[in-house]
């Protein structure tokens, strides 16, 4: 007994040690823990402390710069250059630039930064030297791309073999900073500047690639699919037969505790319960046979050995088509949606940059051919109280206590400018169309370059002023926005326009012979759809080695109703469309300055007088035969830079589909 006892107390004795030492071990855990913390939070203090030395030492050469509020004591007009204009004559010089970090990596212990401003770059590059220490190379290699920051630096020769530096605008010269402040941190971007600026045969060529590998990879998949499917619809069918099953066990039971309750209640009810009876008998049957088709369905379905096999022989041919495909795909596609929606950082491209640049121009050379021929600008009202030209849906919109509507064009204000005596005008501004179009050359909102002009005997009088407008802008795009176009071209390959002076000019009948010629069958009055229209640029191509070009006496039924008729074929009118690589651009005609003719002609496409009584109105008081065309800029960048989407062309595009941002 005492034994027991002593055996008792030592077992305790050990059992308390064990707890005791198992505590201590915690402790121990937990201390190690808190030792490690205080280690790491007294690093981080003195890292902390240390980088506070090196900025008080170094402040004066690299930093965050103040917040910029407009100070009076900052506004010390330094003078800064521009990426753009550096080049060899600046070699030895001291220059300070502003741009954003376009990418950098550190090398060797050099730090390479290539900064950006607008479409122009530049290789900066910082080493640890006698007045560069160490800390400014690492602060700068650690600087976010796209903040913006002000650097003070030497302009020297690249120091390679090459004498040149590889992705650099500004190839014939490097800087070495001495200074080195960021004005503005970016935050991590959405999208990826080398994806968004990945030339388009790159893509192209990639998926193309990866279409072909795909297409060695969908027999198996196909394979893979069919067996999977195969069980699949075995365990459907198994899990509906089990339910089936478990239903009639259920319908089972109950009907046994029918019979139990009528053994105890119904005794006198035998015949009854013999009938329920034999009803169970006959279910417990049918649930057995369920049971036993289940199996014979699951075996039915099941993979096989052979199934299995052939499972992993597709996955094992499977895995090199895939690491091939992960091979293929050296660059992210960003999709125009995806672009668009993070416009802000796409339109940083050095591609949108000279985009919008050759858009300024051809607003520019626009404006500046028009003026030489003492043209006006004028600005028409884009809030109209009627929806009265027809041919384009519009924009209704509430207005104090009635309605109004987003101008679809200024073509009748500009007729009416004309008539007022200012007989040639042109206007530069925003037109809207409620047209739920989702193609590639369609906007609900864009910019009309829109001209209109009196003539003296004839209307081609202003076909040959729009003939010479558009040369002028061709002309003046290639001549002063040469660099644009090729940094446009690195990206989105085109060929140069092809256009010659005087311009190629067709007649309706000759476009429907060529079109018929070619296997289409359209009538003689019948309107060109896109698809033909399309075809028309390549045969006038192939014929006539031109994408400029104009197409003349349109028929008068597909035509709006202020057009004016062909004088010797009341069929067609006297209206013409200048078309560019195989799309229209420009449309325009003599307008009906006679109120007579133009009030039955309104007549005729069912207008309503009384809404657009104020423009015919306008011509009952002595006007000039008139004649113009209007122009959407961005199908006109679009076209000439053979971009491929209008939305390419649009700062901000607005579609049936996008209002932001």
């Amino acid at each position: 007994m005492a034994d027991a006892e002593g055996k008792k107390q030592q077992q305790g004795g050990k059992g308390q040690g064990g707890k005791q030492q198992q505590g201590q071990k915690r402790e121990s855990k937990q201390d190690r823990k808190a030792q490690k913390a205080a280690a790491a939070e007294a690093r981080r203090k003195a890292e902390m402390e240390a980088a506070k030395a090196e900025m008080e030492k170094y402040g004066h050469l690299f930093g965050d710069m103040p917040l910029i509020q407009s100070k009076a004591e900052d506004f010390k007009r330094k003078v800064y250059v521009a990426v753009g204009e550096l080049n060899e004559s600046f070699i030895g010089k001291t220059v300070l630039l502003r741009a954003r970090v376009h990418f950098s990596f550190i090398q060797g212990g050099v730090c390479f930064v290539h900064l950006r401003d607008q479409h122009f770059t530049v290789q900066a590059t910082i080493a640890k030297g006698e007045n560069i220490p160490a800390c400014m190379v690492k602060f700068v290699g650690k600087v976010n791309k796209e903040s913006i920051v002000d650097v003070e630096a030497t302009v020297t020769k690249p120091n390679n073999a090459t004498g040149k530096v590889d992705l650099a605008t500004q190839e014939d010269i490097e800087l070495i900073p001495s200074t080195f402040f960021v004005v503005s941190r970016a935050s991590q971007t959405p999208v990826v500047m080398e994806d968004l600026e990945t030339p388009q045969p790159i893509l192209d060529a990639q998926e193309a690639e990866i279409a072909e590998i795909e297409k060695k990879m969908e027999p198996l998949w196909q394979e893979k699919r069919e067996i999977e499917e195969k069980e699949q619809i075995g365990k459907k069918l198994v899990a509906g037969a089990v339910k089936d099953m478990n239903s009639a066990r259920a319908a089972v039971e109950k009907q046994k505790k029918d019979i139990a309750a009528l053994r105890e209640q119904l005794k006198a009810a035998e015949e009854a319960m013999k009938g329920l009876e034999e009803t169970v008998e006959e279910k417990v049957k049918g649930v057995q046979e369920t049971k036993e088709k289940v199996k014979e369905d699951a075996a039915l379905y099941k993979q096989t050995p052979e199934e299995k096999a052939r499972l992993k022989g597709i996955a094992a041919e499977l895995k090199p088509l895939e690491e091939e495909k992960k091979a293929a795909t050296k660059a992210r596609m960003v999709g125009l949606s995806h672009r668009l929606d993070n416009r802000i950082i796409d339109l940083r491209t050095v591609a949108n940059q000279a985009i919008f640049r050759i858009q300024s121009g051809v607003c520019t050379l626009f404006r500046e051919i028009l003026l030489k021929r003492n043209f006006v600008e004028i600005h028409s009202p884009k809030l109209i109280g009627t929806a009265s030209e027809g041919g384009a849906g519009v924009f209704e919109l509430g207005y104090f206590e009635t309605k109004a509507y987003l101008a679809q064009s200024p073509q009748l204000y500009k007729q009416m400018a004309v008539t007022a005596d200012l007989q040639k005008v042109f206007e530069v501004g925003p037109v809207f169309r409620a047209e739920n179009s989702n193609t590639h050359r369609h906007l609900t909102e864009f910019i009309g370059l829109d001209m209109e002009m009196m003539f003296k005997e004839h209307y081609h009088e202003v076909l040959d002023q729009l003939e010479e407008m558009y040369l002028y802008i061709f002309d003046g795009l290639n001549e002063r926005y040469r660099s644009e176009i090729e940094a446009v071209r690195r990206q989105f390959p085109f060929e140069d326009l092809k256009y010659t002076s005087p311009s190629l000019r067709l007649q309706w009948p000759d476009i429907i012979k060529l079109l018929r010629e070619s296997g289409e069958e359209i009538g003689d009055y019948d309107d060109v759809n896109t698809t033909q229209e399309k075809l028309l640029g390549r045969l006038v191509k192939e014929k006539h080695g031109v994408d400029f070009y104009v197409v003349d006496k349109f028929p008068l039924s597909i035509r709006p109703f202020y057009t004016m008729p062909d004088p010797e074929n009341p069929l067609f009118s006297n209206s013409y469309d200048f078309f560019l690589r195989g799309e229209e651009i420009c449309s325009g005609a003599q307008r009906i300055h006679d109120p007579e003719l133009l009030i039955e002609r309104a007549n005729h496409h069912k207008v309503d007088l009384a809404k657009i009584q104020p423009y015919i109105d306008a011509f009952k008081y002595g006007a000039y035969p008139h004649a113009g065309g209007g122009v959407g800029l961005e199908r006109v960048v679009m076209l000439f830079l053979g971009l491929g989407n209008i939305r390419r062309a649009s700062l901000f595009p607005r579609d049936p589909h996008r209002l932001s941002p």
